[in-house]
């Protein structure tokens, strides 16, 4: 099978984030595995980056915005973000991120290392928000890409689905 990069798109509550962390569940003592998440904590947003060997919950973090979106640090993007994505082009075999949206659209250096990081030939998994914006609607149009739209009636299907498709994909020993 050829390369193919997964983006999970839904609704706010959809699914996204759960379905990635199944899929570390399920990847996570076969495979080296980097990224960020974003998390919701303490009425703020944090941006964390994350490895499974080193520290799965405990890595660098930094806050992106309030819970009314009045403080967004775009320099995080450009600093923890773009360092996370490099770390995880190094050293992970599977690269997941949750997630991309709107504010990423400023951040040049953060959007050059996401298509970096979908250019190279380890697997990226990404949930990304399900609005338009030219950051997401190039992530979209991307031919390497199989886009995956999840809702809470077909989460688990999405899930079976994805499995098939990142065991097709990821080396083998």
């Amino acid at each position: 099978m050829h390369h193919v990069n997964i983006l999970i798109q839904g609704p706010r509550d959809a699914g996204k984030t759960h379905l990635l962390r199944k899929i570390i569940d399920r990847f996570g003592d076969e495979y080296r595995m980097a990224g960020f998440f974003t998390e919701k904590t303490g009425g703020v947003v944090r941006f964390r980056a994350w490895d499974n060997f080193e520290f799965m919950d405990n890595g660098p973090s930094d806050i992106l915005y309030d819970e009314c979106d009045r403080l967004v640090r775009t320099s995080v993007f450009e600093e923890l973000g773009v360092w996370s994505i490099n770390r995880a082009v190094d050293k992970a075999d599977l690269m997941i991120f949750d997630e991309f949206g709107r504010f990423e659209q400023g951040c040049d250096g953060f959007i050059h290392a996401v298509k970096e990081a979908l250019d190279h030939k380890k697997l990226v998994i990404a949930a990304i928000k399900m609005e338009r914006n030219s950051f997401l609607d190039a992530l979209r149009g991307r031919k390497d890409t199989l886009l995956f739209t999840i809702n809470p009636l077909n989460r688990e299907q999405m899930y079976e689905d994805a499995l098939r498709w990142i065991e097709g994909s990821l080396p083998m020993d």
